[in-house]
């Protein structure tokens, strides 16, 4: 990865995004069901990437996360791994009308590695818990390079998540 010009990190970058885009969007899989209620209607994951794209998977339990993402990133560093990124059901923090709320949200975050230090791309999710189901909103993400310390979320629309549309979407629940 140290051979690529600025351009091609660009390009393997966004190549990851997509990636973890596509894990996010089936994060609910066909027929959502509660997991626990720690960790709500998504199995917690992690992941190494590699420049080909593909991944390993790594549980990420939400007792102890701290320890599971140091593990991780020691190990993605050691086999020389693109990036990491964590998937789990979490909370986001919302603005309405100049006050602050924790939501409920999907959260899928991605972290350079080696050459793509610095990079981070985020999407979030909100998911409310109705009597009939899930109402999944429509994604927002943000994306942080070295040169772009601070970034506004803004309304994600890779094809595959704007093919789910229109937002917000009713999901029943199994069980």
């Amino acid at each position: 990865m140290s051979q690529l010009d600025g351009e091609a990190w660009r390009e393997q970058w966004w190549a990851l995004c997509g990636c973890v885009r596509g894990l996010h969007v089936n994060a609910l899989g066909e027929s959502p069901r509660l997991i626990s209620q720690d960790d709500g209607y998504v199995v917690p994951r992690a992941f190494m990437l590699d420049a080909d794209l593909s991944y390993e998977e790594r549980p990420y339990p939400s007792v102890g996360r701290g320890d599971v993402m140091e593990t991780l990133v020691r190990s993605a560093r050691a086999r020389e791994a693109t990036a990491i990124a964590t998937l789990f059901q979490g909370v986001s923090i919302e603005e309405e009308a100049h006050r602050y709320y924790w939501r409920p949200a999907i959260l899928t975050i991605l972290f350079g590695i080696g050459a793509l230090h610095g990079w981070v791309y985020e999407i979030s999710q909100r998911v409310n818990v109705t009597e009939t189901g899930l109402e999944v909103c429509g994604p927002v993400s943000r994306q942080r390079r070295p040169d772009t310390p601070e970034c506004e979320w803004v309304v994600e629309i890779g094809p595959e998540l704007l093919a789910q549309g229109p937002w917000p979407r009713l999901i029943p629940v199994v069980g």
